[in-house]
């Protein structure tokens, strides 16, 4: 019976995130459909040889000062060659952190603010888009994602060995990369000597109706406009899995590209970051229940997949 009561519990849980998800992605502001007509009528006929990037990524991020290093380099090591980074009203030390990259040409930062206390993700929607006009002849691949996930090439050393197995498909718009969701791992906190992928080793099932969420790699010159958790494609395009397969409701693919989802980060930061950040969202707080029903349900399997970039990421980021 116990067991039944933190199904129920979980799922009324999962149903609430995902309906204001919808909601709040249909709403955003005046200046979004400006965007969308800018992008409508980029001329065809892009040379994507011609683009200064193979590969960039495209992330709106607030706060995240204390995990965008770690962030950067593991997909610098992957073959990212570029990053678009949207800030929303951040306070801490995110510029610190990201001055470097930006001294040498990594990192394009865009001030992208939106009123305090209220739902940032109309915001998120609208820097989506004008990143995605932003990139078109500058790189041929995007990947539009948060600081919280981290791509995997499953079957490949990087991103880009991936990707040109896609280049020849003209109709291509762009490629779905499903979640595994990550718990907390019941980690406290991240030790200084550590880094959060290596800490934070517990998910959920890998069918978990969670991971049916998808992000995206798109070509920007095809794009139509972009939604929080996908692209939508000028007619003539279309999106895919890696089985080649498109269209909704696909079965969750990860053989061959992954993004791992580390949503709740450790307990600290669940509890006093996420947790309140939802509220805002949401309009309420969570019960003691639905949290304790989260966890248990996102610290079920252990999966070290990303692991092989670690010994490497590790030297990158305590030796220099």
């Amino acid at each position: 019976m116990k067991k039944a009561k933190e199904t129920t519990v979980f799922l009324l849980f999962f149903l609430t995130f995902f309906y204001f998800d919808f909601i709040q992605a249909t709403s955003t502001p005046d200046t979004f459909e400006d965007s969308i007509v800018s992008i409508n009528n980029v001329v065809e006929g892009i040379d994507e040889n011609s683009c200064e990037y193979y590969v960039s990524i495209c992330a709106f991020f607030k706060d995240e000062g204390d995990y965008l290093k770690e962030w950067i380099e593991y997909h610098r090591l992957i073959g990212i060659e570029h990053f678009y980074l949207y800030n929303n009203n951040s306070c801490d030390n995110y510029l610190e952190v990201l001055q470097p990259y930006i001294k040498k040409g990594l990192v394009d930062l865009i001030d992208w603010p939106s009123p305090e206390g209220t739902d940032w993700t109309p915001y998120q929607e609208q820097a989506f888009n004008h990143c995605i006009e932003l990139c078109i002849g500058h790189t041929r691949w995007l990947a539009v994602i948060d600081i919280d996930e981290f791509i995997i090439p499953v079957d490949r050393p990087t991103l880009k060995s991936f990707l040109i197995d896609f280049d020849h498909e003209t109709s291509l718009g762009g490629i779905m990369m499903f979640w595994q969701c990550y718990g907390t791992s019941w980690v406290k906190t991240i030790p200084d000597n550590k880094l959060m992928i290596e800490c934070l080793t517990w998910k959920a099932p890998w069918d978990h109706s969670w991971n049916r969420q998808v992000k995206s790699i798109c070509k920007p010159h095809k794009v139509s406009h972009y939604c929080v958790h996908g692209a939508h494609y000028k007619s003539g395009y279309h999106d895919i899995t890696t089985s080649g397969t498109g269209g909704p409701n696909q079965p969750i693919q990860i053989d061959r590209i992954r993004v791992n989802h580390y949503w709740t980060r450790t307990e600290d930061y669940f509890l006093n970051v996420k947790v309140p950040r939802r509220a805002i969202l949401e309009g309420r707080e969570y019960t003691p229940e639905q949290i304790q029903a989260f966890f248990q349900s996102f610290n079920t399997v252990e999966d070290k997949a990303i692991f092989r970039f670690l010994p490497e990421l590790r030297e990158l980021i305590f030796k220099k």
